[in-house]
């Protein structure tokens, strides 16, 4: 209830009405300006065309490996038919000669994946009534779609995540230091922060874990105390680095904690490419609106942080809009180092 409150009296007004064709110039003008071409679809014709792949150039198990990673990219859990969809998708680019021989190959890779590259989550039911099965040897109580499955990449980069909140490290301020930045920073903004902040800051400095969360709605006072983490940071002779999901996150973090904010993506494709990350020893890699990020992109960016000796901060909100990727990490973090939250709404 206070997350849908915050939403609703945070949420921007919508825009004027537009009809489909309306909708359609404007993407087609928009698309025309991004790819500097007159015909648009003239341009995708041939991108399409040029995709097209010949049937044997791919077998079941290369197939197999593209629809698993469409699963993981997108879902920490899946049941049959996000497999399905998922393959379905990953032959698309193949001309095949017949809608069965589609299906047939289709068919191979779901098999594939379920049965060779996954993990069954949903244990069986009921197993001691043998008798009450199908023609086909199922239990009657059986419903495919309700069964989910996992991989073990998911599994080995969810624990991970969570041992990292385990490890100690040598960075932690004290007691002092930390209630005198917040001193600092309640004169600056000439407000005292409330119990839930003060409690918040205390903890993300004074934990002296690899990783640790905090979270809270929209308008809580996260970004107050995030200001007083990175204030205390500096303090200690650190660098502090801001990063979100998106660009427009990053850009918010930066411009309220006066750092350079910037995108997970960002920091993940240039160590990816050998390049400066501006991560190094004692960084405090703080991590806005963690729950709309991947499990995958929040596995790799603590992998860089433990590399370089920083140490990472996440704080977010569970109840919001999660990641468009696979995610869910946010609340799992939280719940299992009972990290603290925000429960005033104070914007």
């Amino acid at each position: 209830k206070l997350a849908q409150q915050a939403t609703l009296e945070t949420r921007g007004a919508k825009s004027g009405q537009e009809s489909l064709e309306q909708m359609r110039q404007r993407w087609a003008h928009r698309a025309s300006h991004v790819l500097g071409v007159d015909d648009v679809q003239s341009t995708l014709k041939d991108l399409i065309k040029g995709s097209v792949e010949e049937t044997e150039r791919l077998d079941v198990m290369t197939a197999a490996d593209k629809t698993l990673e469409l699963l993981e990219r997108r879902r920490s859990q899946w049941n049959v038919s996000n497999i399905y969809s998922a393959a379905t998708e990953s032959v698309a680019s193949v001309h095949f000669s017949s809608s069965s021989e589609q299906n047939a190959m289709i068919e191979a890779v779901m098999s594939e994946v379920r049965d060779n590259r996954s993990i069954m989550l949903t244990g069986q039911r009921y197993e001691d009534l043998s008798a009450l099965t199908t023609t086909q040897g199922k239990s009657l109580f059986h419903q495919s779609m309700t069964t989910k499955f996992t991989s073990p990449e998911m599994i080995f980069r969810e624990q991970k995540l969570l041992d990292a909140t385990r490890v100690a490290t040598p960075y932690v301020a004290t007691r002092s230091h930390i209630d005198a930045t917040i001193a600092s920073v309640e004169k600056a903004n000439g407000f005292a922060m409330n119990e839930g902040q003060r409690r918040m800051a205390h903890w993300l400095l004074g934990s002296g874990a690899q990783l640790s969360v905090a979270v809270g709605p929209a308008g809580a006072g996260k970004t107050t105390s995030m200001k007083a983490v990175s204030d205390a940071w500096q303090g200690m002779g650190y660098n502090v680095v801001g990063l979100g999901p998106s660009a427009a996150a990053a850009n918010v973090l930066g411009n309220d904690l006066g750092i350079n904010g910037q995108t997970i993506a960002s920091v993940l494709t240039r160590d990816k490419h050998g390049l400066d990350t501006g991560i190094s020893q004692g960084t405090l890699i703080i991590v806005d609106e963690a729950g709309m990020a991947s499990t995958r992109d929040l596995f790799q960016l603590n992998e860089i942080a433990q590399r370089q000796g920083a140490v990472v901060r996440m704080i977010g909100d569970p109840a919001q809009l999660s990641a468009v990727e696979s995610g869910g990490m946010l609340e799992v973090l939280a719940h299992e180092t009972n990290a603290p939250s925000l429960d005033d709404v104070v914007r």
